[in-house]
């Protein structure tokens, strides 16, 4: 099993050149995180340290005169650093000065290192300083004393194993940003939208059940990368009904559907399909955003509706024929879209102690509205006092994918009753 050494260094001088090491700790873990031994020490340089260091660190000549010099402890160092990964922050300078020291000892020192400033600068773009502090900060990972070997070593096994889960060296185990725990413990698990906003651009999640979705979507993995790193907000919108967050979420996305499939029928009888552009007059059977999709829709369609090549012996066989393949077509049709009859979809969960209801009829329009009662058919609709709205390309997407999740689901969020003609 790989093992990590978690190793910060003090050092006596700001330049490279002058610098000895006057502290030295390190924490070994196993993958998983688990300690496994670790060793902190003092150590008396040759030359006196700098008043910046004394400073910065807190460590004086004094202190580190009667400590053991580099040489006294370099064997029990290089027994228990063997075999480890050696991990630091910025180990350009840490692990090279853990190097240089076995060196003028003629001690070999061949343990490969990582370091969590590069890959912290490669998974979290765009931060303004990605210092120790400032990446725990960013991470909202506790710290101790800043600038003291052990407690350094202690923040840097914490801010590698966050770096593991975004670059997908963890898999099993389920982690958050705290910040970001605060938002999923109050979320309600019932359908409605999530808008993750950045910098320059929003992401709108439209889900049956936000708090399982917002703990998907904000998890410490390689998938969440960009989200975790770059979210500034979110907002959480919570609906009664799946119906009623697809709604808000075809207002809020704003979908553009250019191209479409509608249906015409022929002086035969013969229902023909066509793709063109959008027209906000003509009633569609579906929206796409692209030729090619809506033209590979259609093919689909087409081709697995069976056609029946035959000499026609008169009329009544050019009827028939037609009558099958129109059949045929017809129930590819249903597969592709639900908005072939009218729908009442009733919420699983009640507002104000009132069921929400959403009437769909057909493709051409729909209302909402609350009611006590639980209505089962289209004999207890007052439609003169239900408000319709025409169904334009958005709502007409939203109603079908919703309403296709709902035949679908296992678990009910939305009750849909078939109500025939009204």
């Amino acid at each position: 099993m790989k093992r990590f050494a978690y190793l910060d260094i003090e050092a006596s001088h700001t330049n490279w050149t002058d610098s000895e090491i006057i502290e030295v700790a390190f924490i070994i873990q196993d993958e998983r995180g688990n300690d496994l031994d670790y060793f902190q020490s003092l150590i008396k340089p040759e030359r006196p340290i700098e008043k910046e260091i004394t400073q910065l660190t807190g460590i004086t000549n004094k202190m580190v005169s009667k400590a053991p010099e580099f040489h006294e402890v370099a064997q029990i160092i290089a027994e228990k650093l063997s075999g480890c990964l050696i991990v630091a922050h910025k180990a350009e300078f840490d692990y090279e000065l853990l190097k240089k020291s076995f060196t003028t000892l003629n001690m070999p020192f061949k343990e490969k290192s990582r370091c969590t400033l590069k890959l912290s600068q490669q998974l979290i773009p765009e931060l303004k300083s990605y210092s120790l502090k400032s990446l725990c900060e960013f991470l909202q990972i506790p710290q101790q004393r800043n600038h003291r070997a052990y407690d350094d070593a202690l923040s840097l096994s914490k801010l590698h194993s966050y770096l593991r889960l975004i670059n997908g060296e963890l898999t099993e185990e389920k982690k958050f940003l705290a910040r970001h725990q605060k938002i999923i413990r109050k979320t309600p698990k019932r359908p409605g939208v999530i808008i993750f906003k950045y910098e320059n651009n929003q992401e709108i999640v439209k889900t049956d059940n936000l708090g399982n979705k917002l703990c998907e979507l904000l998890e410490l993995n390689s998938l969440n990368r960009k989200r975790i790193t770059q979210l500034k907000t979110i907002k959480v919108i919570s609906a009664t009904s799946l119906i009623e967050a697809g709604l808000i979420h075809s207002k809020l996305a704003k979908p553009i559907y250019p191209y479409c499939i509608y249906q015409v029928t022929n002086k035969e009888g013969k229902i023909i399909l066509r793709v063109a552009k959008t027209d906000l007059k003509k009633k569609a059977l579906y929206y796409t955003k692209t030729r090619s999709e809506a033209n590979k829709l259609l093919k689909n369609l087409i081709g697995t509706s069976k056609r029946v090549k035959f000499a026609y012996q008169d009329s009544s066989d050019l009827k028939n024929e037609i009558i099958k393949e129109n059949i045929a077509l017809s129930k590819q049709i249903k597969k592709l879209t639900r908005l072939q009859t009218n729908y009442l979809v009733r919420s699983v969960f009640k507002e104000n102690g009132r069921y929400q209801y959403t009437l769909i009829r057909s493709n051409k329009s729909y209302a909402t509205f609350e009611s006590d009662d639980i209505i089962a058919s289209s004999k207890n609709l007052d439609k003169a006092e239900l408000r319709f709205f025409p169904m334009g390309p958005r709502e007409y997407m939203s109603f079908n994918h919703s309403l296709n999740w709902i035949k679908n689901q296992k678990q009910k969020t939305d009750f849909l009753i078939d109500v025939g003609h009204i």
